[in-house]
């Protein structure tokens, strides 16, 4: 229908352009309402809560930092790897090699994977709930620490056009 559309829109770099416009956009409009007022404070505050748990000592700050930071650098290292096994491996009906595992070991990853996937999935949304930039960077960090060296591992292993 629309050939040059297609070739462009849906790009990789065009996508990527687009996700950065719309979210520079969205956190713009977030501003102007005044999502951010309190966003950036950082230390105790008795207002702020985390499963319960009032952020109002700084030995409660520093282990929130820890949980989020430890949590998003597990997630990001268990959901790379385990992406890469279930998908790339398990599921994929054109990788014909052999398994690196036994049937038993599959079986108990992916029967018990969606559980603590979840239950690292809440802890990372409690921890964004706090809606505090001190205890959302430790997330940022832990999940970098993660995903750039593999990333860059993985297009070192690529051919590209230049």
């Amino acid at each position: 229908m629309f050939p040059i559309l297609k070739r462009t829109f849906f790009e990789p770099r065009m996508a990527f352009c687009l996700f950065v416009f719309f979210m520079v956009g969205y956190m713009l409009f977030l501003d102007e309402e005044g999502a951010f007022n309190n966003f950036f404070g950082v230390g105790p505050d008795p207002s702020i809560r985390f499963l319960g748990m009032s952020l109002d000592t700084w030995n409660k700050v520093l282990l929130v930092y820890a949980v989020a930071f430890i949590s998003s650098l597990l997630q990001g290292y268990y959901q790379t790897v385990m992406y890469d096994f279930i998908h790339s491996k398990l599921w994929n009906p054109a990788y014909k090699e052999r398994i690196p595992v036994t049937k038993g070991w599959a079986k108990i990853i992916v029967t018990v994977e969606p559980l603590l996937n979840w239950m690292l999935d809440i802890v990372q949304f409690f921890v964004t709930m706090t809606m505090r930039f001190q205890f959302i960077v430790p997330q940022l960090l832990g999940q970098i620490i993660v995903d750039l060296p593999y990333g860059l591992m993985k297009i070192e292993e690529k051919k590209f056009i230049a």
